[in-house]
């Protein structure tokens, strides 16, 4: 299929929970660039640039699949291409061996020496070269890698996931990665920004504070910059297993089941975001890009192409690919962390202590906000596993808690049976139907933690799972009309 370069493609991997083997990974993306028919160049380098920052572990989904990468270097050797001309690289912090983050242990090393390709750390801010920024606002040049600027083709590989600042870090964002230091870091007050120092924490018309206005123009200014150098491009999303929260330790893993691909940055960002279950055209860097002319931002404005029919997604289609519930990008604050956005949609200024104390100290009212819930399916389990740990000395067998655990059902079934059914309660009992469930909740959480099961990710997986296939059935079933 002819790439067109406004046009996002969809390929789709169903899948029920929220881990999958390197060969599922590999398989969608493989599948995803074979269908596409692009302009690769008989000669040069064809860089892939993953969001491979912080090297965690794949599962976590930090970083971008081994295996989905390896999947489309696979693509590409099947066109021809030779192992010496990929390159798979991005700036990072580093290796480091003592929290566990180096390039074998997140398995870019093993994926990248079995198909003979270099592995490259764009740490070297002499390998890189000035470039100039049209119409910047914020930037006028910026100094990218040489990996970068030289290659024939940019595959830029990011993975669907959540951020604390850019509430989505996909394709635009990943673009991070090529800036040479000390630019690069994007997301704290530069030298460029301490002329503003006095109002960075004060919201705009924009409804974001001025240091958040700053950074999204600063990221629209770096995709003008890498348009700029004229190379063929393409982005590719590993959407397979999508992650929510902070994009780093704080959050959790669940099924999506898809990989986009685009040319247009903004496009492919606005289709992932979406898919992602969350509004692009309340996303802010979306909104930014948008008013600079980069890309459209509604999902009904753009084409999305099935890859596995080859015809275009109907806006019903592609709703029925979003999860039940969106993955949602937190913050960090005082009392603990926020949701970026509100249950109205709208979007949350970032670093809310420091907005809201520039708001008292103006005399203005403080930015609304919904705290993230803490105690969250993950964080139960913690807790009872603390609680074990300090008070119960240890877990009861496994077989132990399964009939306890009926035991609480038991008990939880009488209290129903006689607020509910016809039995009625003996003169001076009383019941707490709350607590009765908490006993059962409890004992339940403790079979998880001595089984291994993490019920978050279970329950997000039952609930995609029962989404699927209850869509239609309970809403045409005549039995629940009435």
């Amino acid at each position: 299929m002819i790439v067109n370069p406004d046009t996002v493609y969809l390929a789709r991997s169903p899948i029920d929970r929220a881990d999958a083997p390197f060969a599922t990974y590999q398989e969608l993306a493989h599948r995803t660039l074979a269908a596409l028919e692009v302009p690769l160049p008989d000669a040069g380098t064809i860089l892939l640039k993953p969001n491979a920052t912080v090297l965690y572990p794949p599962e976590k989904r930090v970083i971008t699949h081994p295996g989905f990468v390896g999947g489309l270097l696979d693509a590409l050797r099947n066109r021809g291409v030779s192992a010496e001309r990929m390159v798979v690289a991005d700036g990072q912090s580093g290796e480091n061996p003592t929290a566990g983050h180096t390039w074998e242990l997140c398995g870019y090393r093993a994926m990248t020496d079995e198909r003979g390709v270099r592995l490259a750390e764009m740490n070297t801010d002499e390998d890189s070269r000035v470039v100039e920024v049209a119409d910047g606002v914020v930037y006028e040049r910026y100094p990218l890698y040489r990996e970068v600027t030289d290659c024939a083709f940019f595959f830029n590989v990011p993975l669907a996931k959540c951020h604390n600042l850019g509430c989505t870090t996909l394709s635009i964002k990943n673009l991070m990665g090529i800036i040479a230091k000390p630019e690069r870091h994007l997301c704290v007050i530069q030298e460029v920004d301490k002329p503003y120092a006095e109002d960075l924490w004060r919201l705009t018309d924009s409804g974001y504070s001025l240091f958040e206005d700053r950074f999204y123009h600063k990221l629209c200014d770096l995709l003008v910059a890498l348009r700029g150098l004229g190379m063929p491009r393409l982005s590719v999303v590993d959407g397979l297993v999508g992650r929510d929260g902070t994009a780093f330790n704080e959050g959790g893993n669940y099924p999506l089941g898809w990989a986009v691909a685009g040319v247009n940055e903004v496009h492919v960002d606005t289709v992932a975001t979406y898919l992602m279950g969350l509004d692009p055209q309340a996303t802010p860097y979306l909104q930014f890009a948008h008013a600079r002319g980069l890309g459209t931002i509604a999902p009904e404005e753009i084409e999305v192409v099935n890859l596995a029919s080859g015809t275009p997604l109907s806006g019903t289609a592609l709703a029925e690919l979003r999860p039940a519930a969106p993955l949602m990008p937190i913050s960090r604050f005082k009392g603990g962390y926020y949701k970026r956005f509100r249950t109205d949609g709208s979007a949350v200024p970032w670093r809310l202590d420091e907005v809201n104390a520039q708001r008292q100290q103006d005399g203005l009212a403080p930015v609304p906000y919904e705290p993230a819930p803490e105690h969250t399916l993950r964080a139960c389990q913690r807790a009872v596993d603390e609680w074990i740990a300090d008070v119960g000395v240890r877990y009861f067998s496994e077989l132990t808690n399964t009939v306890v655990l009926m035991e609480e059902v038991g008990e939880l079934a009488r209290i129903m049976a006689r607020t509910y059914g016809e039995q009625s309660f003996k003169e001076g009992e009383e019941a707490d139907l709350g607590m009765e469930m908490a006993d059962v909740l409890f004992v339940l959480i403790c079979l998880a933690n001595q089984t291994g099961v993490d019920l978050e990710e279970s329950f997000q997986r039952a609930l995609a799972k029962k989404t699927r296939r209850d869509r239609r059935r309970h809403a045409e079933n005549p039995k629940l009309q009435s």
